[in-house]
């Protein structure tokens, strides 16, 4: 431990409070020079500058755990160490940490469900009515349109940049990473990473056991880095499963026995588990029932989310809203 203390007794610090009875926790620091910041002064004179700190310990009670970690020379070190512990923990996707940013210099704050203001209704509308009335150049336009139809989604940047732009592109990047070396963490991580097996769903095929992710993704033009996303986050935020390009994929701890698994495709079949169960009303009536309306549109060469807009939905004549023809409704 490292203490800096100049004539006027400045010594940034982390610390760590928590209430260890419902295993709720906070880690931040004070660096502040004009209110000179100074371990003596954690939950004497200073105690955080978090309002969710504030709101707990007015419900709850004092801390129990109240600890100074570290101390710095400097504002900048302090605010550094703190984001690096931060990020390590996975403070603000954790439910046991009440901090909702990582810290450092820049520092944000992420706000989720009731707490995100952008959710509430009158915040909407303020926001509405501030761009209304605001236009877009044709290429915004053009962004905004391949961003929410997924155009470019598996695409390679030579498809997306051109040519010329992806080679400066690759080029910058690859400039950037020179003389960076790997940590040896880093590097046992990518040796077991490359070393585990997949359980991977194809669209409308059964699902298959690999461990090469990466060649399988080269093979498929898929995006390696999506699959391993929805790998270890496989769920959207109303609890349905994500796919890149129709394609799933699962970490396996080892090998599995595939004729096991083609015995229990109900039960490895994960997808028929979650994906909602719709019925298509064909132009000429036939009706069909179908499970996952994305992967439907994506197989008639439509936007993914063009039967969203009219599933379940009634015109004002009374009639179903149809996209070229189709009616959706969900059965379950």
């Amino acid at each position: 431990m490292s203490i800096y203390l100049d004539s006027e007794g400045y010594i940034p610090y982390t610390y760590l409070i928590g209430w260890s009875h419902y295993n709720k926790w906070y880690y931040g620091s004070e660096t502040g020079f004009i209110k000179k910041a100074n371990p003596k002064n954690l939950w004497t004179t200073y105690f955080t500058s978090s309002d969710y700190v504030k709101a707990f310990r007015q419900k709850y009670g004092e801390p129990d755990v109240i600890q100074v970690r570290k101390t710095f020379s400097s504002k900048e070190s302090t605010l550094m160490w703190e984001s690096t512990v931060l990020k390590r923990i996975n403070a603000i996707q954790s439910a046991k940490w009440l901090n909702k940013g990582n810290g450092g210099p820049k520092f944000t704050c992420v706000m989720t469900g009731d707490e995100n203001p952008s959710k509430r209704l009158d915040v909407r509308q303020k926001i509405s009515q501030k761009l209304s009335g605001r236009t877009f150049s044709d290429s915004a336009k053009e962004k905004m349109r391949q961003a929410k139809i997924g155009l470019n989604k598996g695409k390679s940047y030579e498809e997306i940049y051109g040519i010329e732009a992806a080679k400066n592109l690759r080029q910058s990047r690859s400039s950037s990473m020179k003389g960076r070396k790997k940590t040896q963490t880093q590097i046992e991580a990518t040796k077991r990473a490359c070393s585990k097996w997949w359980r991977v769903y194809p669209p409308n095929d059964l699902p298959i056991i690999i461990q090469n992710l990466n060649g399988y993704c080269k093979e498929r033009g898929l995006d390696v880095a999506t699959m391993c996303g929805i790998a270890y986050h496989p769920f959207n935020n109303d609890g349905r499963f994500r796919f890149h390009l129709g394609h799933r994929v699962e970490p396996l701890t080892g090998p599995e026995d595939t004729s096991t698994l083609v015995e229990n495709i109900q039960q490895n079949m994960i997808s028929d588990k979650k994906t909602k169960i719709y019925k298509i009303i064909y132009p000429d009536g036939i009706e069909e029932i179908i499970r996952g309306l994305g992967e439907f549109a994506k197989q008639m060469g439509w936007p993914s989310v063009a039967l969203y807009d009219v599933k379940d939905k009634i015109c004002a004549n009374g009639e179903p809203r149809k996209y070229k023809g189709f009616v959706v409704k969900t059965i379950a």
